[in-house]
């Protein structure tokens, strides 16, 4: 703590550099969890420090301190003032200045336009940042219609980060339906990327893109080969592609048994994704024989159960239920979570309609008609009146 003070005291030293160490000392700090509040006022001051290397170590900490969640509403206008500083350091630190200020609800309607130049700045860095704080500017639905196209541009950058950066951009304006063609077909150029995040981040944007109605029909296939691919963020967002692709009607055979063996793959997000698509790929009559066996084993994992059941109960409307699934399904009617009761309740009324049915469902079912979650109380009624058309009463 006596560094600390120290280094808080040399903010105001008339050297240039002592200034310019204390506040990427303090940005360390903040990185460690170390954050003073009546610190951050100093540090908005030095934003506009004579000396650029002071004002790009202010921006890191002043983003460091928001992504805390301690901001200081003045600074902003600072920080938009920033955007074209001469300063190399300045320009890559007050994109991310501006995203977490975002982040907090601070925002400034005209950022993502005086953002689009950067995109175009010599400094990859600086470029990838920008195309981060057009994300978080994107998540809050203030977007720059031209941003889709420069950003399609960016897809052939040769530096990753900005390639990763700009793939997440582009699926976030995805999700506000501002798209462009360009941008599809250099997604798609991205599944075969030599790195690992880049395509995992081009399969994540290509998912949004084809909830859009925007297709590519070679993507199922590169998607497919993902399944294999040796980075979890790649094979999980692959799979959730796939679902959308499935939706869509635009499906790959292949693929089907990799997602049913991505059921036991080492990481929930990966078994949830792969859930997902192995239900859009039953909606369009696409089944596999030990799918229904594999997506029980996931009713014991709290993180990936719920996709599970949502597949079950696709497997049971194709008329393929797994009896071994019942007396977990019944174990969840009683869960703390809100949507495993619900979606336990409607897979039960899937396996009823089918006629494979629990002789304890019945009064457990019952239970949830008083249940505090209205929706959880629909689904049990509707489960219930497949037992009673069973002749299975509480």
């Amino acid at each position: 703590m006596c560094d600390f003070r120290s280094v808080v005291d040399e903010l105001s030293d008339a050297s240039a550099e002592i200034r310019m160490e204390a506040v990427y000392m303090l940005a360390e700090y903040a990185k460690a969890g170390l954050l003073i509040p009546e610190v951050l006022g100093k540090l908005v001051e030095l934003l506009s420090d004579e000396n650029g290397g002071v004002r790009g170590g202010a921006a890191l900490a002043v983003a460091l301190y928001a992504a805390n969640g301690i901001v200081e509403p003045g600074a902003l206008g600072k920080l938009v003032g920033m955007l074209n500083d001469e300063n190399v350091e300045a320009r890559r630190h007050v994109p991310l200045a501006l995203a977490s200020y975002a982040d907090n609800n601070v925002i400034d309607p005209s950022v993502s336009k005086k953002l689009m130049p950067l995109l175009d700045d010599e400094d990859a860095t600086v470029r990838g940042n920008a195309a981060l704080a057009l994300v978080s500017y994107a998540a809050r639905n203030i977007k720059d219609p031209k941003a889709p196209e420069k950003l399609a541009e960016l897809l052939k950058d040769e530096n990753e980060w900005v390639r990763r950066c700009v793939a997440l951009a582009l699926e976030k304006y995805a999700e506000g339906n501002v798209t462009c063609l360009s941008a599809l077909k250099g997604l798609v150029k991205l599944l075969d990327d030599e790195d690992e995040v880049v395509r995992g981040y081009a399969a994540f944007a290509l998912a949004m893109y084809a909830e859009r109605g925007l297709t590519d029909p070679n993507v199922p296939g590169k998607l497919a080969r993902l399944l294999s691919d040796d980075e979890v963020e790649a094979r999980s967002c692959a799979a959730l592609a796939l679902t959308s692709y499935a939706s869509r009607g635009l499906v790959n055979v292949d693929a089907l048994k990799k997602l049913v063996e991505l059921l036991g793959d080492a990481y929930s997000v990966v078994k949830g994704y792969a859930a997902l698509a192995i239900a859009s790929y039953a909606e369009k009559d696409f089944t596999d024989p030990v799918a229904a066996e594999k997506l029980t084993s996931l009713l014991d994992d709290e993180y990936t159960r719920n996709n599970a059941m949502f597949a079950l109960a696709t497997y049971a409307e194709k008329g393929i239920t797994n009896l071994e699934a019942l007396g977990k399904l019944v174990e969840l009617l009683g869960s703390e979570d809100e949507l495993a009761r619900g979606y336990a309740a409607l897979t039960l009324a899937s396996y009823a309609e089918k006629g494979a049915t629990s002789p304890e469902a019945p009064r457990k079912l019952a239970g949830l008609l008083h249940d505090e979650s209205k929706w959880v109380r629909e689904c049990a009624a509707q489960a219930l009146a497949k037992y009673l058309e069973r002749g299975m009463p509480p």
